[in-house]
């Protein structure tokens, strides 16, 4: 895991900031998928999905994208 910090000197890249917030999420939602989880199989297969997008989506953006213009998948309710 790798955590990328910006200094006044340099700035994060897009791609840097998406890998920093998935980060995040993916911790955010590790009990969903962990054996004892509490959820059904359908929530859990759910979750993997999401899990799996938010791996994915790095390679759907280039440093020269706008942050604000990246599109994060939505978490299952």
């Amino acid at each position: 895991m790798t955590i990328y910090a910006e200094t006044s000197d340099t700035p994060l890249t897009t791609t840097q900031k998406i890998r920093n917030n998935r980060l995040y999420l993916l911790m955010d939602c590790d009990w969903t998928v962990a054996i004892d989880s509490p959820l059904s199989d359908s929530k859990k297969a759910e979750w993997v999905k999401y899990r799996q997008a938010l791996r994915d989506l790095p390679s759907s953006y280039t440093d020269e994208d706008d942050y604000s213009d990246v599109v994060f998948p939505t978490q299952p309710s």
